[in-house]
Protein backbone atom coordinates (compact mmCIF):
# COMPACT_ATOMS: atom_id res chain seq x y z
CA UNK A 1 0.00 0.00 0.00
CA UNK A 2 2.57 2.40 1.15
CA UNK A 3 4.46 1.72 -2.42
CA UNK A 4 1.59 2.93 -4.34
CA UNK A 5 1.11 5.74 -2.12
CA UNK A 6 4.50 6.94 -2.99
CA UNK A 7 3.96 6.13 -6.33
CA UNK A 8 1.27 8.27 -6.45
CA UNK A 9 3.03 11.02 -4.90
CA UNK A 10 5.79 10.82 -6.92
CA UNK A 11 3.63 11.35 -9.75
CA UNK A 12 1.52 14.28 -9.18
CA UNK A 13 5.08 15.97 -8.43
CA UNK A 14 5.83 15.23 -11.70
CA UNK A 15 2.72 16.62 -13.39
CA UNK A 16 2.62 19.32 -11.10
CA UNK A 17 6.34 20.62 -12.23
CA UNK A 18 4.94 20.22 -15.87
CA UNK A 19 2.25 22.49 -14.60
CA UNK A 20 4.26 24.98 -13.17
CA UNK A 21 6.60 24.88 -16.64
CA UNK A 22 4.18 25.45 -18.85
CA UNK A 23 2.35 28.20 -17.02
CA UNK A 24 5.33 29.92 -16.68
CA UNK A 25 5.88 29.59 -20.17
CA UNK A 26 2.93 30.84 -21.16
CA UNK A 27 2.83 33.57 -18.90
CA UNK A 28 6.44 34.56 -20.65
CA UNK A 29 4.82 34.24 -23.92
CA UNK A 30 1.73 36.29 -22.98
CA UNK A 31 4.00 39.31 -20.97
CA UNK A 32 5.94 39.64 -24.07
CA UNK A 33 3.50 39.30 -26.84
CA UNK A 34 2.10 42.56 -24.52
CA UNK A 35 5.31 44.28 -24.59
CA UNK A 36 6.15 43.35 -28.38
CA UNK A 37 2.90 43.96 -29.88
CA UNK A 38 2.30 47.35 -31.38
CA UNK A 39 -1.18 49.77 -31.58
CA UNK A 40 -2.46 52.30 -33.30
CA UNK A 41 -3.26 55.29 -30.75
CA UNK A 42 -4.27 58.57 -31.05
CA UNK A 43 -3.22 60.88 -28.30
CA UNK A 44 -6.27 63.44 -28.86
CA UNK A 45 -6.98 66.49 -30.62
CA UNK A 46 -4.07 68.57 -29.15
CA UNK A 47 -4.11 70.82 -32.07
CA UNK A 48 -6.84 73.16 -30.34
CA UNK A 49 -4.38 74.19 -27.24
CA UNK A 50 -3.55 77.93 -26.63
CA UNK A 51 -1.15 76.82 -24.18
CA UNK A 52 1.14 74.22 -22.70
CA UNK A 53 2.48 73.64 -19.28
CA UNK A 54 5.38 71.50 -18.94
CA UNK A 55 6.08 69.88 -14.87
CA UNK A 56 9.06 68.25 -14.35
CA UNK A 57 9.51 65.24 -11.22
CA UNK A 58 11.38 66.25 -7.74
CA UNK A 59 15.11 66.24 -8.41
CA UNK A 60 18.04 66.54 -6.04
CA UNK A 61 19.77 69.49 -5.60
CA UNK A 62 23.37 69.40 -6.71
CA UNK A 63 24.28 71.39 -3.93
CA UNK A 64 22.27 70.37 -0.73
CA UNK A 65 21.08 66.77 -2.23
CA UNK A 66 17.67 67.56 -1.07
CA UNK A 67 14.72 66.64 -3.35
CA UNK A 68 13.54 70.01 -4.74
CA UNK A 69 10.42 70.35 -7.54
CA UNK A 70 11.63 72.16 -10.91
CA UNK A 71 9.75 75.32 -11.54
CA UNK A 72 6.67 74.30 -14.23
CA UNK A 73 7.29 75.64 -17.44
CA UNK A 74 3.95 77.92 -19.15
CA UNK A 75 4.59 77.98 -23.00
CA UNK A 76 2.01 80.49 -24.27
CA UNK A 77 3.74 81.15 -27.61
CA UNK A 78 0.81 79.91 -30.61
CA UNK A 79 3.56 78.73 -32.63
CA UNK A 80 5.28 76.64 -30.45
CA UNK A 81 2.28 75.32 -28.98
CA UNK A 82 1.27 74.38 -32.07
CA UNK A 83 4.32 73.49 -33.47
CA UNK A 84 4.65 70.78 -29.79
CA UNK A 85 0.68 69.53 -30.33
CA UNK A 86 2.23 68.91 -34.25
CA UNK A 87 5.27 66.98 -33.03
CA UNK A 88 3.10 64.77 -30.19
CA UNK A 89 -0.09 64.16 -32.90
CA UNK A 90 2.02 62.76 -35.35
CA UNK A 91 2.47 59.66 -33.87
CA UNK A 92 -0.62 57.60 -34.59
CA UNK A 93 1.04 54.03 -35.01
CA UNK A 94 3.87 51.95 -33.14
CA UNK A 95 2.91 52.92 -29.34
CA UNK A 96 3.06 49.74 -26.70
CA UNK A 97 1.77 48.92 -23.22
CA UNK A 98 3.18 51.04 -21.05
CA UNK A 99 3.94 48.73 -18.33
CA UNK A 100 5.06 50.38 -15.37
CA UNK A 101 7.06 53.94 -14.09
CA UNK A 102 6.59 57.58 -13.97
CA UNK A 103 7.93 59.59 -16.92
CA UNK A 104 9.55 62.44 -14.83
CA UNK A 105 8.34 65.18 -17.39
CA UNK A 106 4.40 66.10 -18.32
CA UNK A 107 3.40 68.21 -20.94
CA UNK A 108 -0.25 69.10 -20.29
CA UNK A 109 -2.07 70.99 -23.56
CA UNK A 110 -4.94 73.06 -23.02
CA UNK A 111 -7.73 75.39 -24.06
CA UNK A 112 -8.52 78.01 -21.96
CA UNK A 113 -8.71 76.24 -18.44
CA UNK A 114 -10.16 72.95 -19.92
CA UNK A 115 -7.34 70.23 -20.17
CA UNK A 116 -7.13 68.44 -23.92
CA UNK A 117 -4.38 66.02 -22.83
CA UNK A 118 -1.14 65.14 -21.64
CA UNK A 119 2.01 63.37 -22.92
CA UNK A 120 4.58 62.56 -20.68
CA UNK A 121 8.09 62.74 -21.88
CA UNK A 122 11.64 60.58 -21.19
CA UNK A 123 14.68 60.15 -22.92
CA UNK A 124 13.61 57.65 -25.16
CA UNK A 125 10.17 58.66 -25.78
CA UNK A 126 6.69 59.53 -24.71
CA UNK A 127 3.64 58.15 -23.08
CA UNK A 128 0.41 58.52 -23.12
CA UNK A 129 -2.85 56.82 -21.31
CA UNK A 130 -1.02 53.62 -20.40
CA UNK A 131 0.54 53.24 -24.01
CA UNK A 132 4.58 54.34 -24.98
CA UNK A 133 5.58 55.19 -28.14
CA UNK A 134 10.10 55.69 -28.93
CA UNK A 135 11.01 58.03 -30.45
CA UNK A 136 14.35 58.77 -32.26
CA UNK A 137 17.15 60.89 -30.56
CA UNK A 138 16.12 63.67 -33.14
CA UNK A 139 12.31 63.11 -32.48
CA UNK A 140 13.00 63.68 -28.91
CA UNK A 141 15.35 66.45 -29.22
CA UNK A 142 12.68 68.40 -31.42
CA UNK A 143 10.11 67.65 -28.94
CA UNK A 144 12.44 68.97 -26.15
CA UNK A 145 13.51 72.09 -27.78
CA UNK A 146 10.04 72.86 -29.22
CA UNK A 147 9.14 72.79 -25.47
CA UNK A 148 12.33 74.93 -24.79
CA UNK A 149 12.81 72.32 -21.44
CA UNK A 150 16.23 71.43 -21.00
CA UNK A 151 16.63 67.08 -21.75
CA UNK A 152 18.74 66.79 -18.34
CA UNK A 153 15.05 67.37 -16.63
CA UNK A 154 13.70 63.88 -18.85
CA UNK A 155 16.62 61.21 -17.01
CA UNK A 156 15.93 59.54 -14.87
CA UNK A 157 17.22 60.71 -11.48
Amino acid sequence: MCALVEGFRRRVRGVARLGILMAVACAGAGCEAMVTRQYSHDVGELSNADRIEVTFAYRPDPVSGALQLPPTVTITDPHRVAAAAGIAGRYRDGWRSALSGSPPTDAAFYQGERLLGNIQLFSSGITHEGHARSLTPAEVAELVDMLGIRLQFMKSP
